[in-house]
């Protein structure tokens, strides 16, 4: 059963951005039905290098674009990384709950992309020579 669905509503406007959070979703729902140690630790390791990887470009798209809440939206991503960091040592010394997991993405997933991340696309709504079509957009 997927946990996480994918809605058009997470959708931020900038097509690789959007590709790669419902990309998100399908790694969150394969560490949420990892079922065992070995499966849960490979799925943390993958999701943490997609997550890193994805904050990189979307930060790259925010610095690009000038986007003002650059600043605030990084940190979260940091904040973001370091608990993925805690929920991966968690598993690495038997500590972790499947409830803290889906805690995490939940807020993350949900949260994250419907209130900070619609920011960032109403913002490159509002600029679209800036966006994903401009020059300048990230690869």
């Amino acid at each position: 059963m997927t946990r996480f669905e994918w809605k058009a509503d997470y959708c931020v406007g900038e097509g690789k951005i959007d590709a790669q959070h419902e990309q998100l979703f399908m790694l969150a729902n394969k560490l949420v039905e990892a079922s065992d140690k070995k499966d849960l630790t490979a799925c943390a390791m993958h999701l943490f290098r997609y997550v890193h990887a994805h904050f990189r470009h979307e930060e790259s798209v925010m610095r690009q674009v000038g986007y003002p809440g650059y600043a605030e939206h990084y940190a979260m991503h940091e904040q973001q990384l370091a608990r993925l960091t805690e929920i991966s040592a968690d598993i690495h010394n038997d500590r972790w709950t499947s409830d803290r997991i889906v805690d995490f993405i939940e807020n993350w997933l949900k949260v994250h992309i419907l209130k900070e991340d619609v920011r960032l696309a109403a913002y490159l709504k509002d600029h679209p020579d800036t966006g994903e079509n401009s020059p300048h957009a990230a690869s």
